[in-house]
């Protein structure tokens, strides 16, 4: 057993590496101990499900789109519709000529889907709660649709 000084260097050291959860089309129910972790999402096989877990203070998540294939969605849904979505979103219209920047926000008082169309490589979502909503912010990259929120 290490002595209570190392226990606290063991513990500062692992607290400079990020986790990291894959999910796959198969989706996940995220749980409190992901939290911190860089969830990286694959939705090559097909449209990919993550359920955040129950609200609970401090409980903090990034997700991020690292490999995708044209015509699947990223659904990202709080576990109830009394832990709907506050904050917003800024949408990259890809296929655009220029750039085109959008924000995109749920209503912030029943929302709590969130359907992302298509994400490409390196769409990313921060998703924190303060025990009742979840509040997100993050870039997503896409090139024909606006995030719709449900």
């Amino acid at each position: 057993m290490p002595s209570p000084h190392r226990t606290r260097e063991i513990a500062k050291y692992e607290s400079r590496h990020t986790l990291i959860k894959t999910v796959t089309s198969t989706g996940a129910t995220l749980v409190e101990s992901d939290t911190g972790k860089l969830i990286v999402v694959d939705t090559s096989g097909g449209d990919t499900t993550i359920t955040l877990p129950a609200a609970k203070v401090g409980l903090t998540f990034t997700i991020m789109v690292w490999k995708t294939a044209a015509t699947k969605n990223l659904l990202i849904n709080a576990p109830s519709s009394a832990n709907y979505y506050k904050g917003g979103l800024v949408w990259l219209d890809t296929d655009d000529t220029g750039t085109h920047l959008f924000s995109s926000a749920p209503n912030g008082s029943s929302h709590y889907q969130l359907d992302i169309d298509d994400p490409e490589l390196g769409s990313t979502i921060t998703a924190i709660t303060d025990g009742t909503y979840w509040y997100l912010q993050g870039t997503i990259m896409d090139p024909a649709n606006a995030p719709t929120w449900a």
